[in-house]
């Protein structure tokens, strides 16, 4: 008898917490609250308290009845307890596990397919500067193929006093541009001039401040890039750097990686000798730019 007193109490506290305004549908609703709010993802500890809350008041009335049923002695009691303890750990760890794989990030079918996308224009751009080393290699008497602009405003700005990235020498391409000014050398050094003030990170405020927006530079590399034949052209120089910059930042180009993948290929097809470093040596930040690209990535 007095075993059974001294099991009363707390008999008593766990069956209160098992039955008294239904606990676990209590449980279940803020869960399901929290998923609706669309911040369940972001409530880790609460996900775990709900989790051994609802364990627990799930065994509450089973283990008030079966302490009110069985007159239990202390160590009996200690033993069932530390039992049920054991029990309710294994099942929330295994509730976890089954939580945690039916949870986990899983790669969409897009997803892989940009991932696959993008892995096949990092190897494109390998092989395309790779021949571009080989080709350098073997570059002694090579004859450039490019001329300058013949507009002098546009010759004095790209090798004048404008650094690469800088809004100024970005604006005066464009006002060119736009002007109706068309050659080879300016459609590839607006190409790259827009798509630089992007990839520098430059500050917002000084390209507007020349007249110049977010627009204005996506269509500084798109029309220049359709003007010399996109993926299709036979200029081996776009092919290369269009597919250059866009693999790293298609974002700032109005196109894709798609694009990227067709110039790099045609690349590889109507150049598989590679173009050498001399070719871009004298042709301002553009040709440093991407004489640097070729040996930086090649050494």
């Amino acid at each position: 008898m007095s075993s059974l007193l001294r099991c009363q109490p707390v008999s008593s506290a766990v069956r209160i917490l098992g039955k008294r305004h239904h606990l676990r549908y209590k449980i279940l609703l803020t869960i399901n609250s929290m998923k609706n709010d669309g911040g369940f993802q972001h409530y880790d500890g609460l996900k775990i308290i709900a989790a051994i809350g609802f364990i627990v008041a799930m065994v509450a009335p089973a283990l008030a009845n079966y302490l009110e049923r069985y007159e239990l002695g202390s160590l009996h009691w200690i033993i069932f307890i530390a039992i049920l303890i054991v029990t309710v750990l294994c099942v929330f760890l295994v509730l976890m596990l089954i939580f945690i794989f039916l949870t986990r990030d899983k790669e969409t079918k897009e997803e892989r397919l940009q991932r696959e996308l993008e892995e096949r224009c990092s190897d494109l751009l390998t092989q395309a500067i790779v021949s571009c080393r080989c080709a350098s290699k073997d570059a002694e008497g090579y004859q450039k193929t490019w001329m300058k602009p013949k507009n002098t405003v546009v010759q004095q700005a790209i090798w004048g006093n404008h650094p690469v990235g800088n809004p100024e020498l970005c604006a005066i391409l464009h006002n060119a541009w736009k002007a109706g000014d068309r050659c080879t050398e300016l459609a590839l050094q607006l190409m790259y001039a827009s798509w630089d003030l992007w990839a520098q990170c430059y500050d917002y405020e000084s390209i507007k401040q020349n007249g110049l927006d977010e627009q204005a530079l996506i269509m500084g590399f798109q029309q220049p890039y359709e003007y010399l034949g996109g993926h299709q052209s036979e200029n081996h120089t776009l092919l290369l750097i269009a597919g250059h910059m866009i693999t790293l930042f298609d974002y700032q180009t109005g196109l894709t990686l798609n694009d990227a993948e067709m110039c790099l290929k045609r690349f590889l097809e109507v150049c598989p000798e590679g173009l050498p470093d001399a070719e871009f040596e004298g042709r301002g930040g553009f040709g440093e730019y991407f004489t640097h690209i070729i040996g930086r990535q090649l050494q």
